[in-house]
């Protein structure tokens, strides 16, 4: 009968252990900047969104079911909830808002967490995208944030 030697099971805890203390290095920077993040999109109310797309000063909008993000002329990011988002679709064409529409189900939200996705194409856009990382430039974001 084969014996299994106390320095083999010694090495295969002693791997186990190393690799365990690898995944909490790596994972305790990960959730403390999880915790740490915050969203530079500021909710807004139906009414001031009905405002900035009569005064023409949203630029694009991407609806969620009855949720709706977007960018201002001026940069700002923004976010709303609304009763019905189709009954807006004419008066956002007329106001020559660009519109994307995403589902629910297939939204990258449930995936994962929006500050990944924003890092990430903070990464895709410097390394890929404009060679020299630069922050002026236009970025192309999986979580609707269409920065100038």
């Amino acid at each position: 009968m084969n014996k299994i030697s106390f320095s083999s099971v010694f090495n295969i805890i002693r791997n186990l252990s190393f690799c365990f203390v690898v995944l909490i290095i790596i994972f305790i920077p990960i959730y403390y900047f999880y915790l740490t993040y915050t969203d530079n999109r500021q909710e807004i109310s139906y009414t001031q969104f009905l405002e900035q797309i009569d005064e023409q000063q949203v630029e694009r909008v991407t609806i969620v079911d009855n949720e709706i993000y977007g960018n201002l002329k001026n940069g700002q990011r923004f976010y709303t909830i609304v009763p019905d988002a189709s009954a807006l679709i004419s008066t956002m064409q007329e106001n020559q808002i660009d519109i994307k529409f995403e589902n629910q189900q297939n939204s990258q939200h449930n995936i994962m967490p929006p500050w990944f996705l924003d890092k990430l194409s903070d990464k895709i856009n410097s390394d890929v995208l404009t060679g020299s990382g630069t922050k002026n430039q236009t970025k192309i974001s999986p979580f609707h944030s269409y920065e100038k």
